[in-house]
């Protein structure tokens, strides 16, 4: 890490220190997530600890790509997938379950069995939310072993509400996790498939920087978030 960047938390610490002693913590809040967390998960957890502590102001960056913390001055980041920077610290919040679906008249007007050997001859919606266009994989697990289905990749998208919105116009088959799909399964514009695979889950964590290094603020945030674990399982994996 840059000695600049030591010295800044170290001094943003200090300030801490400092805020510790008044009656409550205030400051500025950094937090970065993508779309689809920003308007299904993060709202209820800002709206809970903002009633907590008045005095914290939040900057707020929604984005599919993965900002670098450090040159962003992010305090913590919400993430789906495998931490790569060593450098930094993944909180896991729990694991995001998935469904594949599909709109009801895709189905219908289907002539080939959906399995997952024939996915490969149906129409799929793949995602890409990585910065470098790599596309999230549907692997499943069987047998101890972690296999990834074959797909026949007819369109590629960036956004997840893109790819249910082509789902439901019965485009294709697509891999939603359960709090996207929940309510376009309850009316009906969604069906799961494939009910018998089991789908492999991916991480939620909350990425941030050393925790000798967090700001009172910080420390609090931090806090708060992992005592509600038991709220954002609830929210990420809806019973559907």
């Amino acid at each position: 890490m840059p000695k600049t960047k030591l010295l800044e938390m170290a001094l943003e610490e200090l300030q801490s220190t400092i805020e510790s002693h008044s009656q409550e913590i205030s400051g500025k809040l950094k937090l970065s997530t993508s779309d689809t967390l920003s308007q299904f998960l993060l709202p209820s957890l800002i709206s809970s600890f903002s009633s907590q502590h008045p005095l914290i102001n939040f900057d707020i960056s929604s984005s599919n790509r993965n900002e670098q913390l450090l040159n962003e001055n992010i305090d913590f980041s919400f993430r789906i997938g495998q931490l790569e920077d060593s450098n930094l610290i993944a909180y896991k919040l729990c694991e995001i379950e998935y469904v594949l679906v599909a709109a009801p008249s895709f189905i219908e007007k289907s002539t080939i069995g959906i399995t997952p050997e024939t996915l490969i001859q149906h129409p799929c919606i793949i995602i890409d939310i990585d910065i470098d266009g790599k596309e999230v994989p549907w692997f499943v697990s069987s047998d101890d072993h972690v296999l990834e289905l074959t797909t026949y990749k007819k369109y590629r998208v960036d956004n997840l509400f893109i790819a249910k919105s082509l789902a439901e116009s019965g485009n294709g088959i697509t891999l939603l996790p359960k709090f996207v799909a929940k309510e376009a399964i309850k009316t009906n514009t969604l069906v799961t498939v494939l009910d018998n695979v089991n789908i492999q889950k991916n991480p939620l964590s909350l990425i941030y920087f050393d925790k000798h290094f967090l700001s009172e603020k910080s420390k609090c945030f931090l806090k708060y978030i992992k005592e509600q674990r038991s709220h954002i399982e609830s929210v990420i994996n809806p019973t559907i």
